[in-house]
């Protein structure tokens, strides 16, 4: 019998195809606000308690919980780990930052390129944009850039996901080194653990996409 496993380590599997529907579902959720402001109300949440950018981003963790825990395993040597996911996520995040910064954001901002530029923001969001050191630190506005939007100065909000993922990376390092992905019964109790954690916060609301 295949297991899971069997079918992670190739592309046949249906991974690309549930990334598409999470995206998809993170676009649609996105669309109320920007297009209603921050507090218009998606039609899942009266039903099921969450919308469908929530949805869409568990699925999103759930993939990457997986195939990062995979990444490690594989390799069983931090410093292999470390550089694979500084360049998994790194370059993209900078280049996308800077031309955010540079390009896309002076081109719709109402400022001059002379005020704009003046402007301390845009550096901030350059810099905490590339560091993703902390979700606080996470930058999403640029001066003059969607300033009359009913959800205004929102630019590329999904950025606040990736500092909530570089910690998972360090979280996924500190068990690798502790040997406690060799230990599936304790890996086991982690998983269940950390299910039963998201299950009661979820009932809490602690677990709400901004």
């Amino acid at each position: 019998m295949k297991t899971f496993a069997d079918h992670s380590s190739s592309r046949n599997n249906n991974f690309n195809l549930l990334r598409f529907i999470a995206a998809f579902l993170v676009i649609v959720s996105h669309s109320f606000p920007l297009a209603l402001g921050k507090n218009a109300v998606q039609p899942p949440e009266s039903l099921i308690g969450v919308n469908f950018g929530e949805i869409g981003v568990f699925i999103f963790f759930s993939i990457s919980g997986y195939l990062i825990a995979m990444s490690y395993c594989s390799r069983h040597n931090l410093k292999a780990f470390v550089i694979a996911r500084a360049l998994r996520i790194f370059p993209a995040v900078c280049m996308c930052a800077w031309l955010s910064a540079f390009i896309w954001g002076l081109c719709m901002s109402s400022l001059s390129a002379a005020d704009y530029f003046k402007d301390i923001s845009v550096y901030k969001y350059l810099i905490n944009n590339s560091i993703l050191l902390l979700r606080g630190y996470i930058t999403e506005a640029l001066p003059g850039v969607f300033t009359a939007n009913p959800y205004p100065r929102a630019f590329n909000g999904p950025l606040w996901t990736l500092p909530i993922e570089l910690r998972m990376y360090l979280v996924i390092a500190m068990i690798g080194v502790a040997g406690l992905f060799r230990r599936r019964w304790l890996t086991n109790i982690l998983l269940l653990a950390s299910l039963l954690i998201i299950i009661i916060e979820c009932q809490q609301g602690a677990l709400k996409v901004p």
